[in-house]
């Protein structure tokens, strides 16, 4: 993708964070800029300039309350695409769409999800230990590969390495088999149940995102998402956590030092983007 092309999907990705700024705000929603756009905004006061996606957090709570308003709130050309309102999305975020657009990956090329151009948001919950165990993080991988599986993912496309394809292929084979016998929302409720069991306890320190796909989840201190603050984005204030040093310290190691330049690419493999 050349660089005016990237610019231009950057500027429209802007314009649907601003509308779920805009439905939060009127709303008292907290959120906050996550993952990488919360380190472009820290050390780019803007997008990193390789970056193709644009992410949102917020803490269960606001989560929920945001995709029940949303799909009232959100005006006219931007659509709320969950796991409910599109039956063929697989994942357990949600993404904030801008109609009219067309934004296809190699991995849900064929597919009959709703491909346009998106801001993901992202659900934080509780965790009682710094990490998840390991035999939740199993079953909650299994439950997101078969949901893949079900909607026709192809989450080994993309790779350029024939070999890698192939293996990753044969290996979801497991996965498209045994949903056979398995509901989306049986599927669904076993993932949510999963992913949500700590939310009551009185015993949580610590805050996770479990929906990085294949990587482990980043896990916080609860203390580093509790208090917001704004920090400029593309000439936008955005919320952000008011201990980012912390939060992006714990996800990049030394994250003012930018990578290589063979490793500053997007992490999206697009093969359609119509703006």
């Amino acid at each position: 993708m050349d660089e005016g092309t990237l610019r231009q999907l950057q500027l429209a990705q802007l314009e649907i964070a601003k509308e779920i700024k805009r439905v939060c705000d009127a709303n008292q929603i907290d959120y906050f800029m996550d993952s990488g756009t919360l380190l472009g905004a820290v050390r780019h006061q803007g997008f990193i300039p390789w970056d193709d996606d644009m992410d949102i957090g917020m803490l269960r709570t606001d989560y929920e309350r945001f995709i029940s308003i949303a799909p009232e709130s959100l005006k006219e050309g931007f659509f709320l695409q969950t796991w409910d309102t599109d039956p063929s999305f697989p994942f357990c975020y949600a993404k904030v769409l801008k109609e009219g657009t067309e934004y296809i990956e190699a991995t849900s090329a064929g597919t009959e999800k709703r491909n346009e151009i998106f801001v993901d948001v992202f659900a934080y919950d509780s965790l009682e230990t710094e990490k998840a165990e390991e035999s939740s993080l199993k079953r909650m991988q299994r439950y997101r590969r078969i949901l893949m599986m079900k909607s026709g993912i192809k989450p080994w496309k993309g790779n350029a390495s024939k070999v890698y394809n192939f293996v990753k292929r044969v290996a979801y084979l497991y996965y498209r088999f045994i949903g056979v016998f398995c509901s989306r929302e049986k599927l669904k409720d076993l993932y949510y149940q999963e992913r949500t069991k700590y939310n009551h306890s009185n015993n949580t320190r610590f805050y996770y995102n479990g929906n990085t796909s294949e990587y482990l989840p980043m896990t916080f201190p609860k203390a580093v998402l509790e208090s917001l603050c704004e920090l400029p984005f593309e000439g936008v204030f955005m919320k952000a956590p008011r201990d980012y040093q912390t939060y992006l310290s714990l996800a990049y190691g030394d994250y003012m030092r930018l990578p290589p330049e063979e490793q500053r690419e997007g992490h999206h493999k697009i093969i359609s983007l119509k703006l």
